[in-house]
């Protein structure tokens, strides 16, 4: 981002850099406040954080072995085995996941 940052920065030469701080510690004070409890938001953030796994980790392979991208350095056959196989099991377990909240 090309900001000026850093701690040893003073409040006019890092301005960006220390809204960042303060905008993260009054969103923290805000969900103390509110009474969320901050384990149930981890947990939950956990849950999306695996369900979009799966459909990064297609646009990622998509990507990666796409010549017009990638050029030279397009993926080999051993790398896309490891991450289809690593998207099917995303999957699955993405699906497993949302079956349990369903049922």
């Amino acid at each position: 981002f090309k900001w000026k940052e850093g701690l040893s920065l003073n409040w006019r030469k890092a301005k960006l850099f220390y809204g960042v701080i303060l905008a993260a510690t009054l969103i923290g004070l805000l969900i103390n406040l509110l009474g969320i409890n901050p384990m149930r938001m981890l947990l939950y953030t956990a849950v999306i954080n695996g369900l979009i796994a799966a459909p990064l980790i297609f646009l990622i392979i998509r990507i990666s072995s796409n010549p017009s991208v990638m050029g030279k350095h397009v993926a080999q056959k051993p790398e896309k085995t490891i991450a289809w196989l690593t998207f099917l099991v995303m999957a699955i377990l993405s699906v497993v996941l949302v079956w349990g909240f369903v049922v």
